[in-house]
């Protein structure tokens, strides 16, 4: 935590100077308005951003459908531009007879890569005009506001002043002074807000019952996925401990895939920090399941330390997997040496070439759980295999250098995330790490020797003596000697994480079923140590996560909502090299660079966050507000879209 204030305090962004409402008055959609109540705090008011969302029937939609549906346009004709034959020039402003011009598709690709041909791309853009037509009969409201000030001190003045309990919130805030009261009526909702470029523009009013059902849905399709990598590790392990390894590492690539494609299909969320700890949390389910929790369950207790087919050899075999395939996969990086090698040397033209030369898209929850898969793998099976932590070490310095290779050579840029993840890993992930390690390391002392059988006590007869040859369920045949100096042994289940009726925890050497005893007294104290002690952790961390949530639900019924973090920063603003303001905009990756959806005519270039070499700003290739020009003018007499409005700061004497 205090690194992350001082990698906070190293780094100025828009962020350190700006203030979100997340619940202004509908009709507030005048920036100099703002500009005025925000200077009150002190400071200059530099950059106003009013997002705008429309109101159907009694359910408040912001313009998502209007943003996507003009991002879908721009993509299909890019798309259109790219099938075009040789030596066709693209007339945006003659779309049939270049839908005609296309290029023709393959039965097979309609049918297995969903490929339309110029005629289906066409006839999808005039639904999407249609639809985006539709927006100028709607009215349009106000859903977020975002303000850049001047200084971060005027930022934290007016997040301190504004920033008051809930519990004095319902009760009408009348300690508040009136001029900090919008309007002298209005009690804002405000908080320090997302990076610029973490803002997902397109999801930016999400109501909580829609994230609520959105996330229980996700969730479903995810235990559902987990479910099927279930039987396919189990069926792989029938076969061989390596073939069951290679599941594990096919089902661990396709994860961030699938993850993505739930995510992508049945969640919106308002912040790419948001998003990425959500694909994390799935991630992380996904890969702790299927890399170490379903090896333990589906292979039989008494094959825990077997040679061969065994727990320790399946749990080798996956971080040899680890160690080797994902580093060869990572640095070979095919489908981007593809592109760059193969597909831009044969572009018919520099921008098509230049779109293979983008770089490899990358999710950052999905290089945190593979980490973190690492780590929960070596800890889960510390116990039987300890020689784990030395491949653990060897592995993470190997994905440590692939990944800074990629970072450096291959990757394509990331939007700047904020620290959810990192937030989320040290408070969770480390701690069920812990208790998984504790938990786990009870369960195996106690089951030790793993191999299911109770001595007697009473020598053998004479009738079992001799030479037997027996199967084991691998189907490999053995030779059992038994001599006239055994003893009698019997079925006794050791695995205590397998009991029912009761159930058992901690597994201490009382548990034991009367008359199936198997531990020594030695083991017997040992697992009554380290059963007790794995009860203490979990007590330890359970006391400290409600702590953390009783506090957190004490600060926002009763302690004010905002609480600064570091030493405020020198610079203002407009100081401040490379800063990015809060301009909407979004990305696709067939774009090379992002489009804007708010009017920037009068907005200076240098605070939207990136430059286009080949089109200065503002210029209709970047902004979707210039791709329907009925959209363009309606939106100047009624806005449709968000504004964007920029104030020069006075001059210091």
């Amino acid at each position: 935590k205090r690194r992350e204030v001082r990698f906070d305090e190293a780094l100025q962004t828009a962020t350190d100077y700006s203030i979100e409402v997340q619940n202004p008055p509908l009709d507030a959609n005048d920036p100099d308005e703002w500009k005025a109540f925000f200077e009150q705090f002190g400071g200059h008011c530099t950059v106003v951003t009013i997002a705008s969302h429309c109101t159907v029937v009694t359910i408040a939609l912001d313009n998502e459908a209007l943003i996507r549906a003009l991002l879908e346009r721009r993509t299909l004709m890019r798309q259109i531009e790219y099938a075009l034959k040789p030596g066709v020039h693209f007339d945006p402003n003659n779309l049939p007879e270049m839908a005609k011009q296309c290029i023709p598709v393959a039965s097979w690709k309609k049918m297995l890569l969903f490929k339309k041909d110029g005629n289906q791309m066409y006839a999808r853009i005039l639904e999407l005009e249609n639809i985006a037509r539709e927006w100028t009969k709607k009215e349009v409201l106000v859903s977020n506001v975002f303000v850049s000030l001047e200084t971060e001190a005027a930022q934290r003045a007016a997040l301190e002043a504004l920033g008051i309990p809930l519990v004095e919130l319902w009760r009408g805030a009348p300690n508040m002074p009136k001029e900090h009261k919008f309007r002298g009526e209005v009690i804002l909702s405000t908080r320090e807000p997302a990076e610029p470029s973490t803002i997902r523009w397109q999801d930016l009013d999400v109501s909580f019952t829609k994230t609520v059902v959105q996330t229980t849905i996700s969730y479903i399709v995810t235990f559902g996925f987990i479910i099927l990598g279930v039987f396919a590790i189990y069926f792989a392990g029938l076969r061989s401990s390596l073939a069951s390894a290679l599941t594990i590492k096919i089902i661990s690539i396709v994860t961030p895939l699938v993850a993505t494609q739930i995510n992508n299909r049945f969640e919106t969320r308002s912040t790419e920090g948001g998003r990425q700890a959500s694909l994390y949390i799935k991630m992380t389910l996904i890969r702790w399941v299927h890399s170490a929790i379903t090896t333990a369950i589906i292979l039989p207790f008494d094959d825990t330390v077997e040679e061969m087919q065994g727990l320790i050899h399946t749990v080798y075999a996956i971080f040899i997997t680890e160690m080797v395939t994902s580093p060869i996969i990572a640095i070979l990086d095919i489908s981007s040496t593809v592109k760059k090698h193969y597909f831009a040397p044969r572009a018919p033209d520099q921008k098509r070439m230049n779109v293979n030369f983008q770089g490899t898209f990358y999710e950052m929850s999905e290089r945190y759980t593979d980490m973190t898969k690492i780590i929960f793998l070596t800890l889960f099976y510390a116990d039987i295999w300890p020689i784990g932590f030395f491949f653990a070490a060897v592995t993470l310095v190997i994905h440590y250098w692939s990944d800074k290779f990629r970072l450096l050579r291959s990757w394509a840029r990331a939007p700047e995330i904020g620290s959810e993840i990192a937030e989320f890993s040290r408070v969770y992930f480390f701690s069920a790490c812990l208790v998984a390690y504790a938990v786990m390391q009870s369960y195996r002392y106690a089951g030790y020797p793993f191999d299911n059988v109770c001595d007697a006590g009473t020598p053998v007869g004479g009738t079992y003596v001799g030479n037997y040859t027996a199967s084991t369920w691998h189907g490999v045949n053995i030779t059992v000697t038994i001599d006239s100096n055994d003893t009698n042994h019997f079925f006794c289940s050791q695995d205590m994480m397998r009991y029912r009726n009761p159930r058992v925890y901690p597994p201490t050497s009382n548990k034991q079923p009367a008359g199936f005893e198997w531990m020594s007294s030695d083991q017997a104290d040992a697992a009554g140590l380290l059963g007790w002690g794995s009860v203490g952790v979990l007590a330890v961390v359970v006391l400290v996560y409600f702590k953390g949530f009783f506090m957190s639900v004490v600060r926002i019924l009763f302690i004010d909502s905002y609480q600064s973090s570091g030493k405020e920063g020198n610079e203002d603003f407009t100081q401040v090299r490379d800063i990015q303001a809060y301009v909407p905009q979004v990305s696709h990756p067939s774009l090379q660079y992002p489009v804007v959806a708010s009017e920037i005519d009068d907005f200076p270039s240098r605070f939207i966050g990136w430059h286009d070499p080949a089109y200065p700003h503002p210029h209709p290739r970047h902004s979707l507000i210039d791709d329907l020009p009925d959209l363009d003018e309606h939106n100047r007499g009624v806005p449709i879209f968000s504004t964007v409005k920029y104030y020069e700061p006075p001059a210091k004497e």
